[in-house]
């Protein structure tokens, strides 16, 4: 995906130890408090919405877990922003200034992996990067999420319509 001019971001399907899926792409809204992952915890034998878990598409980020971006177009957004969010949503960041440059990030699903999200960070939290984040991105709309859906509802194998919708 990667070799087309238009793709400038790739991430992966990831798994927990125990099979459940960690990460399926990225939700970005400003009704949550922080972006979330995608279809989190749902079993990876289960179809999940659409089978969206399980289908190539267009998201607004992925973990910086298992990601694909060229060099040089990473240099040139300026990398993650190390200042700013040193630990927690660099990777969101780096997708959504991707995407302000006119660019895609793909999900491909038949990348998948183990994973033990955030091992790495022992549980590290810092609510100045939340809120840098919350406020840099206040008024963003996942256009990859329909605003007829309860966004936290799309965490879930089945999504909720919003009332009156």
């Amino acid at each position: 995906w990667l070799t087309l001019s238009e793709v400038g971001v790739v991430g992966a399907k990831l798994l927990y130890p125990n099979g459940s899926i960690q990460h399926a792409g990225v939700m970005v809204m400003p009704g949550l408090f922080t972006p979330e992952h995608l279809f989190h915890g749902l079993r990876n034998d289960e179809p999940g919405y659409q089978w969206l878990p399980h289908r190539l598409r267009n998201v607004s980020a992925v973990t910086g877990a298992c990601v694909l971006t060229r060099t040089a177009l990473f240099h040139e957004v300026g990398g993650f922003d190390e200042e700013h969010l040193p630990v927690q949503f660099n990777d969101i960041d780096y997708c959504l200034r991707v995407i302000a440059r006119g660019l895609r990030i793909v999900y491909e699903p038949a990348a998948a992996l183990y994973h033990r999200t955030s091992a790495s960070r022992a549980g590290q939290y810092d609510y100045r990067e939340v809120m840098h984040f919350l406020a840099k991105y206040r008024d963003l709309v996942d256009p990859y999420v329909s605003p007829h859906v309860e966004p936290l509802s799309m965490l879930t194998a089945m999504p909720v319509l919003k009332r009156g919708s």
